[in-house]
């Protein structure tokens, strides 16, 4: 039946037992280039499935000026979400955390094969982005189709 839950992972950093032997290899994020937050694989239940995968972490970006943060999610090197947060060189020039996590997409499945996830992070400006490599969070659901 459409929308029936036919698969999950959850996986956090705050409980060892939910880590899914996931590491953030990296948590100070200061290149111009996408570099990995996380990187992990998920084998699908079902050859008809769309899985909506989550990823939430706390971060923190110091200092002041114009920069822009950018994130994405890949499977498979495909791009499947974006989230952009820029902070306009003025008084007032905006937040400072939380706009480009959490992050979230959704993929067709149509093979019960390992699908790659990547979470990614890169900058443009002067500032460095921090992440924690313990307060993660991931979810997938799969959700027949």
């Amino acid at each position: 039946m459409p929308g029936t839950l036919v698969g999950s992972m959850l996986a956090t950093g705050m409980d060892a037992t939910l880590n899914e032997n996931i590491i953030i290899p990296v948590t100070a994020f200061s290149s111009s280039a996408f570099q990995d937050v996380v990187s992990f694989s998920y084998t699908p239940k079902s050859t008809s499935s769309r899985l909506l995968i989550r990823f939430d972490d706390s971060y923190y970006i110091p200092g002041s000026n114009g920069d822009t943060f950018y994130a994405q999610m890949q499977v498979d090197n495909i791009i499947i979400s974006t989230r952009t947060q820029v902070f306009a060189d003025a008084p007032g020039g905006g937040t400072r955390s939380n706009v480009i996590l959490p992050i979230s997409g959704i993929v067709k499945n149509e093979a019960l094969i390992p699908r790659s996830i990547s979470i990614q992070l890169r900058r443009d400006g002067d500032d460095t982005i921090t992440v924690s490599d313990t307060n993660w969070t991931i979810e997938i659901l799969e959700l027949q189709t």
